[in-house]
């Protein structure tokens, strides 16, 4: 039986090894992103890094100088809207948990009353309902939001240092981006040099 990569082969419409050679470089880790592409979609002579993390470094970079900008009032006006912010959260992470609880509970009690099953569904039914409401719908409920300091100064320094935390991890793995690139765009070389494309 032909696999995703052989089937051109097994039906005739790969006849050339440069092409399967080419389809196959798909499943390799240097042109992973390609994967989901046409068979037929050409190989890049090269690849750019992605810019997920340099958007991402930039957005921060904005964020750590308004924050870094702020006057005492500005973050207090902050500290206030983010206090507000948290206990809203908390209070529809609540409601969730427990719409969630009474929907478990609803099914578990139609479960329960289940008459003419086959064997061993109602027990399995049963199960699975209570495992994914004791994991779902843990008691007491527990919100994990960060409330912020109510301290303004104390605020904005606890802050600036968790974006300048996320700058310095997109830093790194930015470079490593890089890196991979570099390293990808050298095996697709090496690939088409040795199919004398």
């Amino acid at each position: 039986m032909p696999t995703g990569f052989t089937a051109g082969v097994a039906d005739g419409t790969v006849t050339d090894f440069k092409t399967f050679a080419l389809q196959l470089a798909r499943g390799m880790g240097a042109l992973v992103t390609m994967r989901d592409e046409p068979w037929d979609a050409p190989i890049p002579d090269s690849l750019e890094p992605s810019k997920y993390h340099m958007e991402a470094l930039s957005k921060l970079r904005t964020e750590y100088r308004r924050v870094l900008n702020l006057t005492e009032q500005q973050c207090e006006v902050e500290v206030q809207k983010l206090t507000q912010e948290y206990y809203d959260k908390e209070a529809k992470a609540r409601e969730e948990h427990d719409a969630r609880k009474e929907r478990y509970e609803d099914m578990i009690e139609h479960a329960r009353n289940w008459t003419g099953a086959p064997e061993g569904i109602r027990e399995f039914a049963l199960k699975q309902l209570r495992t994914g409401r004791d994991f779902d719908c843990r008691e007491p409920f527990k919100y994990y939001g960060k409330l912020p300091d109510a301290d303004p100064e104390k605020w904005r320094e606890a802050e600036l240092g968790r974006l300048d935390r996320e700058i310095m991890y997109h830093s790194g793995e930015y470079e490593k981006e890089v890196m991979r690139t570099s390293q990808r765009n050298a095996w697709i070389k090496k690939l088409k040099e040795s199919l004398n494309d």
